[in-house]
């Protein structure tokens, strides 16, 4: 499998999210770091966990930056409660 097809296997759901999202990454990858950041690049959350609880997050438009062991992508979520 080619990096390009395993950044695009890397999905974010529900968008727009409530109060949690979920984080699915293809089979290989082992570690990962999870951050959620505002569009101005403050980090807000920090997590190991496929799965977020956003409930104390403010309505709006934010970053969630996934890296792996192999690869960093970015993915853009709104959050609506």
């Amino acid at each position: 499998i080619d990096e390009k097809e395993t950044q695009n296997s890397v999905k974010v759901f529900p968008n727009p999210a409530k109060d949690k999202v979920t984080v699915q990454l293809p089979e290989e990858s082992k570690t990962f770091h999870v951050r959620l950041m505002n569009t101005m690049g403050q980090m807000l959350l920090q997590s190991q966990s496929k799965n977020l609880d956003l409930s104390s997050v403010a309505n709006g438009l934010y970053v969630l930056n996934i890296e792996t062991e192999n690869y960093s992508v970015n993915r853009k979520i709104i959050i609506k409660h």
